[in-house]
């Protein structure tokens, strides 16, 4: 017998054969051992193991080389001395395989199987046992897995795969060693693992935990503050919630934070499931699931999405943990959606709240209705059926949101609840939004929500923007599932044919599938129907060595290389795609390529559009990703290339769509496409995007058309289109991310360091902006410096950008100064002396609407009604005619908060409300906050029912980044909401805090306002 090999691929490719080690050879050989055992148990193309080597260019007599390899390696992973047949490394018809034996052992997999064993302790609450695995499985980490093949491509999946699961083990051990009692000996530990992940939350949190523990209350609100400047440094974001509410504790200094917690009792399952589970393979994933509905039935909640690929089974869990969950007792409503079929919006909480409806009955209704009335006449009206409340105005926007909170809540008050959300990736926007809302507030309420997520493959899971949105919330965790392991695809197999499989065919079909629940049963049928292409005992499917394509290779096995080239083509085209198209990429006639997908087609890979001739899809997404991940690196982008060069001469008719997909090609050609094709291609579809004023695109065009410029040399004409493209990444990152946030400052400095070597219009443009962001922090100084600036370069040059651009920033710092005379003076030369840009696309663009805003709100604090709608009325018609989408809703805010300045509270707050849905939607969460904050207010001083904490909830998030600018002016809406609630003392102090900001930053504009509610309030103290 040849003795156990032990394979280390931490930092090093390495293999000790008999416990002596073993001579592995040069780098190519090496590299064909890290690709084998990243394969491990598949058969692996020679195709494959080429393209590792030597990428898309092999020598003469790479093959031979190649054999000669395998050989050693064969010779290599023998103990010295042994005569028996080595089966380990095998050669196939169509490649090779190597296969752990016996007592054989990888470095990476005991790794991964000891972070799952010791996160499952923890789930257990067996923190001892916890922290040994996860300390253990740590100290395998010797370096980058696969060491000097780290960023080959065949790598780089199982490379980050292999870093998050590290991330999880040194989370977890922290959180298992803080469980146990640790103290100060962990804070080393600590603060090194944030020096090489500083915006890790809990690290920063556990950090925050052991400091106080050990008497350090100070620095552990010290290490908040790090945290908050390593977040914003680094992601331009803020801490999240839970760090956010450890930082309370401490500053209250919560014995809480000391005590041991007791754990809620386990759940406790009857019925068939306490015999044998629903499911196989699952039972690590499963029990982590149950937990989290332990806790959820002893009151505290969250939400976990189970993550794979199509047909990996997370359906089956979400149904066997539910299936738990009722005999435990919860509710439990399921959520799903419909392929094929257009659904209403938000119809995960129709779907639930009808399912929850019929559960409770009369009461859950009745409590729903008492204390959510809008959502029930929004989303579930037959609820009014027979009932004696009439139907009343339907909920819409973020209140619509709160109800589904306040309706949930109230259902989970008579009976703790399970909300089960599957294909939760295929929501609309407006559904993703409410859970959000919920998920913030779960910790506290018995609601467990999991949710099913489908992943296109490793790293790539569908509608990625809202997954984004959700996962980077504290409150949600993920669980991930891949391929179940060989004795569970056995027992699989055993439930569908009725009797057990040999261990050839169980090993077999289990190495074909990578595991995949689906694609076993699928083989399994086709075995059960007499379709086994390779024989009576065991499917030959070697042909397609990629496991994403294991189901689909007996078909795709049978086209010729016309068609699987064809084929290809199409599936870097996209889901979707016109014939016509197709040809012009291929060079061939349009007749020629559809004889081509005939094959595809009729073995059921493609499906036609019955209402557009001409036009083919996949018929599944794992069937695209199954063609894709066959085509050589080298040939997708050059047909990316291809793509992007045929669409471009359409781009400014071409539909929007096709016109996005167009750059994305042109990005992802790399250096196949010219590179100046490809930076004008991501230009012109720019423009595009601000005529639609879609910002979250701009974003992702501007950050990829700078990575193109890297490719170009660094001449003048260049660095002026880098200034504008900083310039649109700096205007979109400040509308979403907030206009005094860290990634739109860092854009606007790098547009005014590029415009200060060309000088010209961006760099005006560029100055002007930043003067902006310097008076939304209340750095009026700094602002007036560049305007000195700005003043003495027009006076030098006469250049009108440079005239136009100090005169915006006088009237801004004017304004804010409180200098209205002089502002409205000032606004008037400028309109008069420059006219405005014909264009969005024209760095000044916003200059002429904002400053006829401005006017208004100087109009509105002289008491000139008529005068300050005169100016919104330019300020929006300007605005029109551009076609300026943004500053027609900047327009209207304005419009707003000129009434609120005059007092007017007559069809103000419905306005308002019109306007923070259309800025909500236009991606503005910091602007559509402003307009909540004024509809908040008119709404309580014409006594309309509404929540007076919607609107200071809406003030931290206005100043949440650091902006100060009109601070004051909110402050004093604030103060009325106060003062109409009887409560003097609190809108007294909301006016100094007003008072104080302004004195800090110099804006006094709003002084007029404050004055008179503080002299008004102080009146009525003393009269009272």
């Amino acid at each position: 017998m040849t003795g156990p090999v032990e394979y280390s691929l931490f930092g090093a490719i390495e293999a000790c054969v008999d416990g002596a080690p073993a001579a592995l050879g040069g780098p190519k050989q090496r590299c064909v051992l890290a690709v084998l055992l990243a394969e491990r148990g598949t058969v692996v193309s020679v195709d494959r193991l080429t393209d590792a080597l030597w990428y898309d260019e092999p020598p003469a007599k790479g093959l031979v080389s190649l054999r000669s390899y395998v050989s050693n390696l064969r010779r290599c992973l023998t103990a010295a001395g042994t005569d028996a047949p080595v089966t380990r490394l095998e050669t196939l018809p169509l490649g090779y395989r190597l296969t752990l034996l016996g007592e054989d052992r990888l470095d990476l997999a005991t790794f991964e199987h000891l972070v799952d064993e010791g996160r499952a302790a923890l789930g257990r609450d067996d923190a001892e046992l916890g922290l040994d695995k996860l300390t253990t499985a740590l100290r395998l980490w010797r370096g980058r897995p696969f060491g000097e093949f780290a960023d080959h491509e065949f790598a780089h999946a199982e490379v980050l795969r292999y870093s998050v699961l590290r991330r999880l083990a040194i989370e977890s051990r922290f959180d298992a060693a803080l469980r146990l009692g640790g103290g100060s000996e962990l804070i080393p530990e600590i603060e090194a693992a944030l020096a090489n992940d500083p915006v890790h939350e809990k690290l920063w949190g556990h950090l925050m935990l052991v400091l106080f523990r050990t008497g350090r209350g100070p620095d552990a609100l010290g290490a908040f503050e790090r945290a908050r400047d390593a977040l914003d440094r680094e992601v331009g974001a803020p801490p999240g919630d839970e760090l956010r509410a450890l930082y309370r504790k401490i500053s209250d200094n919560s014995t809480e934070l000391l005590l041991e917690r007791p754990s809620p009792a386990p759940l406790v399952v009857t019925g068939p499931d306490a015999r044998r589970p629903a499911l196989v393979g699952r039972a690590v994933e499963l029990e982590a699931l149950t937990d989290s509905v332990t806790r959820a039935h002893a009151g505290s909640g969250g939400l976990i999405v189970v993550t794979g690929e199509s047909g990996i089974g997370k359906t089956a869990v979400a149904d066997a943990v539910s299936g738990r969950a009722g005999e435990a007792g919860l509710t439990v409503a399921w959520a799903a959606h419909p392929t094929g079929i257009r659904v209403p919006q938000l119809w995960i909480w129709i779907q639930i709240l009808r399912r929850l409806g019929d559960e409770f009955g009369d009461a859950g209704r009745n409590a729903v209705r008492h204390k959510a009335p809008g959502v029930i006449d929004a989303l579930v009206p037959e609820w009014h059926t027979g009932a004696a409340a009439t139907p009343g105005p339907a909920a819409t926007g973020f209140p619509l949101f709160e109800g589904i909170v306040t309706a949930l809540a109230e259902l989970a008050a008579l009976r703790p609840l399970l909300l089960v959300i599957d294909d939760l990736h295929l929501a609309d926007a407006a559904s993703g939004s409410a859970l959000l809302l919920l998920t913030a507030r779960i910790a506290r309420l018995p609601i467990q929500i999991v949710c099913t997520w489908t992943y296109f493959g490793s790293g790539r899971p569908v509608n990625r923007q809202l997954y984004e949105r959700l996962t980077g919330s504290s409150e949600i965790s993920t669980v991930p599932l891949r391929g179940v392991d060989s004795d569970a695809a056995g027992e699989l197999i055993e439930r569908l044919t009725g009797a057990p499989a040999t261990p050839e065919l169980s090993q077999h079909l289990w190495a074909h599938a990578r595991g995949n629940p689906f694609y076993i049963k699928e083989l399994v049928r086709a075995l059960a129907a007499g379709e086994q292409p390779g024989g009576p005992a065991v499917p030959d499917l070697d042909a397609v060595p990629d496991a994403i394509a294991a189901a689909v290779g007996r078909r795709l096995a049978v086209l010729d290389k016309p068609s699987r080239r064809a084929l290809a083509a199409a599936a870097v085209i996209g889901p979707e795609f016109d014939v016509a198209t197709l040809a012009g990429i291929l060079d061939s006639p349009v007749q020629s390529v559809r004889a081509r997908l005939r094959p595809a087609y009729e073995t059921g890979l493609l499906d036609e559009h019955r209402e557009r001739p001409g036009v083919f899809c996949f018929s599944h997404g794992l069937l695209r990703d199954a063609v894709l991940v066959r085509i050589p690196v080298a040939e997708r982008t050059a047909t990316h290339a291809a793509i992007a060069s045929d669409r471009a001469a359409a781009l400014p008719t071409s539909p929007y769509e096709e016109a996005i997909a167009a750059a994305d090609h042109a990005w992802r050609a790399g250096t196949e496409i010219n590179t100046h094709a490809a930076l004008e291609i991501h230009e012109t579809v720019i423009q595009r995007a601000l005529a639609r004023s879609a910002y979250a695109d701009i974003v992702a065009l501007a950050e990829h058309a700078l990575q193109i410029c890297r490719r170009l040399p660094a001449k003048p004409e260049l660095l002026e289109r880098q200034s504008s493209l900083w310039l649109h990444l700096a205007g979109a990152r400040g509308i979403l991310h907030g206009q005094t946030s860290a990634t739109a400052l860092a854009a606007v400095q790098r547009a005014f360091e590029l415009g200060e070597q060309i000088d010209g219009r961006d760099f005006y443009g560029a100055a002007a902006m930043r003067c902006m962001m310097l008076c939304a922090r209340g750095r009026l100084d700094e602002a007036e410096v560049i305007a000195n600036g700005l003043r003495a370069r027009y006076g030098a040059s006469n250049d009108p950008a440079a005239g136009v651009a100090s005169h915006f920033v006088d009237i801004m710092t004017t304004a804010l100064r409180g200098d209205r005379d002089d502002m409205l003076a000032r606004a008037q030369r400028m309109l008069e002396t420059f006219p405005p840009p014909e264009t969005v696309g024209d760095p000044t663009h916003f200059f002429h609407p904002r400053v006829y805003c401005w006017m208004g709100l100087m109009e509105a604090l002289r008491g000139d009604r008529a005068a300050a709608e005169e100016c919104c009325r330019m300020s929006l018609e300007l605005a029109r005619t551009r076609g300026d989408v943004f500053n027609i809703l900047a327009a209207r805010l304005t419009f707003v908060e000129v009434y609120a300045v005059l007092g007017v509270t007559e069809g103000t707050a419905g306005a308002a409300a019109a306007v923070f849905e259309e800025l909500t939607a236009a991606g503005g969460g910091q602007w559509a906050a402003c307009a909540k904050v004024v509809e908040v207010w008119a709404r309580v001083l014409t006594g309309d029912h509404t929540d007076p904490a919607a609107a200071f909830a809406s003030f931290e998030a206005i100043t949440e980044d650091g902006s100060t600018v009109m601070a004051p002016f909110f402050l004093a809406l604030l103060a009325d909401i106060e003062t109409r609630r009887h409560r003097t003392a609190e809108a007294l102090g909301l006016l100094a805090r007003a008072q104080g900001i302004a004195d800090t930053t110099g804006e006094h504009a709003w002084d007029p306002l404050l004055s008179a509610r503080i002299a008004g309030l102080r009146r009525v103290a003393t009269h009272e």
